[in-house]
């Protein structure tokens, strides 16, 4: 549930505890789906990894949790999915384009915790002639017909321009929430992108935009904007523009004024922002920036109080980070004050994934120092593109407190206010009202009423609906009677009693409660319930039970009917036998009783018409509480099950056993496929049917039967089946199985990974082979194996077959090693940096470039000078010791280039 604040809190007969617990949730934003299947969970104050989401989107996104921190649904701006991950019904389809930098927010509607919007941005017009270029919002509504949310408005348009930004901020004073866009003034193609658009978010709905804000200079469509926490400050991002422009914002009239603009470019190197926060404290401020081969990571401290600052001395930057590697994205602020940022590579037009984000552990940190790291949170199954979710804190709303009740309860009233309240008047909706400040009423009728509190704070009048229940009681028709059969004659039997349940008046098919007693004072006194209601055997014939019925609303009513049995005997039933695999499984004792075909059987031995009810259990016990009937198709091992018929009238006709058998299991003791060796191609394979059955067809490919016998020769290649019998408990039981004979034949390599200190060998082939490096110490697998823990260098593959049937093979592999560090200190040892494991007997062509952490290239190597290495020097002069960048062209025999990318460092 969602509250707004207003002044100091104040509640009226309810602790104010629970409104201060309400008023620091922040839980709304404790759970993130974004970039391919990624997920975190920051419940609990913790970090956890979800990998059980099904977003997948390049850039923008949005989700809500609850108040408790319960994921209700999230979104990429196209896609909606509900806390199950599923597609919300009429989510998809939305209207932003996910490349968007911010595609979509989403939005509690005030007043109302069932109804969510979901804001989009389109810059541009989509190819649905629907979706022009704007604004757009849907809405996302819960209910007990859609217990996970379903769309039901999309795409209303409520601004016909839009760059790809959008924010949000609770108006408290105003008990609103107020969307903050970018655009321009008009609709018309070439039009300016200057104007600031306001929408107004009420528990009255929405309006747009309920101001617009013109600034200079002209903006383009890309690029994030935030406002900061304490929702003084907004920040827009202008990615071709290449500057960071500063605005205040007055929340109480929604207009911006201009505070300062920054130039993103550095020292004459154009740079593009794109992702931007704000720190906790709204004093500190991050951003990211790409230019056509580095991606930046900034930290910009600004005095956003002092509006007469120069802007020259504004631009107070520090770079966190910057790679040629990879691509920092969006960034964003999380419950735990720290800044989480976005990762993915550059393939041309395309979009790689990174498997982690980076971390800005103390983003409000006066030094500039902050502790930032790079690539530290690993995402598991997930992966990470350009965007993070898009978030607005919670807030909090009026309200009348009370419970719906039974139609024969007391109803209580008290209002949550947010001043001291003057005076109120209540009406019921049943024609009644009130002005006490909590007044209590009960209602004569069932049904659903709309209550209405119009309270006066300061002399102001404020009205509060809310709409309440009143259950009715619930009805069971009285003289009701319960049957059941006697088969011993001591006139005794076992009842379930919650067979009663068919006697309440249920139209709305809903559970009840019951609770059982032998005596109507008992049931009033709610003194000595029966216990176990499910198995009671009664102590007169007949007997009267009474019951108090309590439906889910916990209301309740007490009636009786009466228990009696009847003392019946059947005629003895035949046994029924199956074969074991009648379940379609083998060797597990259990067959398949088709119930329907003996129920046929037992109609046509005792004459009964199809208005009387047959019904199988397991025991007697369950027979006569008509408790865990069992399906007609029953799968089982051989036992004893009963039968209990009743008649078109609902009394017992009678119960009795009736016997089930499984045959034992049919044994085949072949394998699934055989190999003809081919130097032994003149001793044939003998197979056996085996003697513990009673028949053998032997049978190729075409269905021709080969053999009769128990023993069967086979000495060519083909498919064969084999069909056995064995008769028991007077039936016969067929079993089949299908192999197939194999020629040996010349195993191949499909694939040899050289990689991370091992090599990975997988082999194409139809047998069980072994693998060696050194022709003599073999390790046994099926056609996969991986050498570990191997030095980087050129080695030989051994693979031969494990039966000896098939040829041996062999191959040569290079392992490429890229050393971690290198300490030229001299003492010949990690003096130089080279790469281990490449030769010209793999590589046409191998380029090897060394850069530092801004790119520049410090040295250059290729297949022949790697052998001499690089010594951490540049123009003769040694480096200082940090991490150095490399990147690896290698190109293959059969000229297919491959690239590494990595990083090692220099110590001296």
């Amino acid at each position: 549930m969602y509250f707004l604040f207003k002044k100091k809190p104040v509640l009226l007969n309810v602790i104010l505890l629970l409104l201060s617990t309400f008023a620091i949730a922040q839980n709304e934003t404790n759970n993130w789906y974004f970039g391919d299947k990624s997920g975190i969970d920051f419940n609990q104050g913790t970090v956890e990894i979800l990998n059980n989401g099904s977003i997948n989107t390049p850039a923008g996104c949005s989700t809500i949790s609850s108040p408790t921190g319960e994921l209700l649904f999230y979104t990429n701006g196209f896609t909606v999915w509900n806390k199950n991950h599923e597609i919300m019904a009429n989510g998809s389809g939305l209207a932003s384009d996910t490349n968007n930098t911010q595609t979509s927010i989403i939005v509690p509607k005030p007043g109302d915790e069932n109804t969510f919007y979901i804001f989009c941005t389109r810059s541009t017009p989509g190819t649905d002639p629907l979706l022009t270029a704007g604004v757009f919002y849907s809405i996302v509504e819960f209910s007990d017909q859609s217990p996970l949310g379903q769309v039901t408005i999309k795409n209303s348009r409520i601004n016909s321009s839009s760059t790809e930004r959008i924010t949000a901020i609770h108006d408290y004073q105003n008990d609103a929430i107020k969307i903050i866009a970018f655009g321009s003034a008009t609709a018309l193609p070439d039009a300016i992108k200057d104007t600031f658009f306001v929408f107004n978010l009420t528990e009255n709905g929405l309006t747009y935009p309920s101001t617009r804000s013109t600034v200079l200079p002209t903006l383009s469509a890309s690029g994030a904007m935030k406002i900061s926490p304490n929702g003084e400050t907004v920040c827009v991002a202008d990615y071709e523009g290449r500057y960071l422009y500063f605005y205040h914002f007055d929340i109480a009239n929604s207009s911006f004024t201009h505070l300062f603009t920054i130039s993103t470019d550095l020292f004459g190197i154009s740079i593009k922002p794109y992702g931007v926060e704000f720190s906790q404290d709204s004093k500190h401020f991050f951003y990211t920036g790409h230019t056509s081969g580095t991606s930046f990571l900034f930290q910009l401290k600004v005095n956003i109080s002092n509006q007469e600052e120069e802007e020259e001395d504004l631009d107070n930057r520090i770079i966190l980070d910057s790679s040629s590697d990879y691509s920092h994205g969006s960034l964003q602020l999380a419950t735990n004050g720290k800044i989480y940022v976005s990762h993915f590579f550059n393939n041309g037009d395309d979009l790689m994934a990174s498997n982690s984000i980076s971390v800005i552990n103390d983003p409000g940190n006066e030094d500039h120092e902050v502790d930032f790291q790079l690539l530290s949170l690993n995402l598991e199954s997930g992966n990470s593109y350009k965007g993070l979710p898009n978030f607005i804190s919670s807030f909090f709303r009026n309200r009348i407190i009370t419970k719906d009740r039974c139609v024969d309860q007391i109803f209580d009233f008290s209002i949550e206010a947010y001043d001291e309240i003057d005076s109120v008047v209540w009406d019921f909706g049943d024609g009644t009202t009130s002005s006490t400040s909590t007044p209590t009423h009960q209602y004569t009728t069932a049904g659903e009423y709309v209550l209405k509190a119009t309270i006066s704070i300061n002399n102001d009048l404020t009205t509060v609906y809310k709409q309440i229940k009143v259950f009715p009681l619930p009805q069971m028709a009285e003289g009701q009677t319960i049957s059941n059969c006697d088969i011993d004659n001591d006139q005794t039997s076992f009842f379930n009693l919650n067979d009663s349940f068919s006697f309440i008046d249920n139209p709305r098919d809903i559970e009840f409660q019951q609770v059982f007693y032998n005596s109507l004072l008992d049931a009033e006194n709610n003194e000595n319930p029966i216990d176990h209601s499910e198995i009671y055997e009664n102590t007169q014939n007949p007997e009267q039970i009474f019951v108090k019925n309590i439906n889910p609303d916990n209301c309740s009513s007490i009636s009786s009917f009466f228990i009696e049995t009847s003392y019946t005997i059947l005629d003895p039933i035949d046994t029924m036998v199956v074969c074991e695999d009648s379940d379609d499984i083998l060797s597990n004792n259990q067959g398949t009783f088709n119930l329907r075909t003996k129920s046929n059987a037992i109609r046509n031995q005792f004459g009964l018409s199809e208005n009387y009810t047959l019904l199988y259990y397991t025991s007697l016990q369950d027979a006569q509480t008509n408790t865990n009937a069992i399906h007609l198709y029953y799968d089982t091992v051989s036992t004893t099950i009963w039968i209990k018929i009743t008649t078109d009238l609902e009394e017992c006709f009678g119960i009795a056993p009736i016997e089930l058998i499984v045959n034992d299991s049919i044994a085949i003791d072949l394998e699934d496929s055989y190999t003809i060796c081919t130097n032994n191609r003149q001793n044939p394979i003998i197979l056996d049917g085996l003697n513990t059955n009673n028949t053998w067809h032997w049978e190729d490919s075409n269905g021709n039967i080969l053999s009769t016998d128990r023993l069967f020769e086979i000495n060519r290649a083909g498919i064969y089946t084999i069909t056995v019998s064995k008769n028991q408990n007077g039936i016969v039981c067929l079993l089949s199985k299908s192999f197939e004979v194999l020629d040996a034949e010349t195993p191949a390599f499909n694939e040899i990974v050289a990689e991370n200190n091992s090599i990975s060998v997988l082999i194409d082939g139809n047998s069980s082979y072994e693998f060696s490096i050194d022709n003599y110490v073999y390790f046994s697998s099926n056609n996969l194996h991986i050498f570990k823990n191997l030095s980087p260098g050129i080695y030989t593959v051994y693979v031969r077959d494990k039966y000896n049937c098939e040829p041996s093979i062999q191959t040569e592999v290079s392992l490429i090693g890229y050393p971690n560090h290198i300490t030229p200190n001299g003492d010949n040892y990690n003096d130089i940096w080279k790469i281990h494991g490449l030769s010209d007997s793999f590589y046409n062509k191998v380029n090897i470039n060394i850069f530092n952490r801004f790119g520049k290239l410090l040295h250059t190597m290729n297949l022949q000078s790697n052998q001499e290495g690089w010594n951490g020097t540049y123009n003769e002069t040694p480096l200082q010791s940090t991490d150095y960048w490399y990147k690896v062209e290698l190109t293959d025999k059969n000229n297919n280039i491959s690239i590494k990318t990595g990083h090692f460092s220099l110590v001296n």
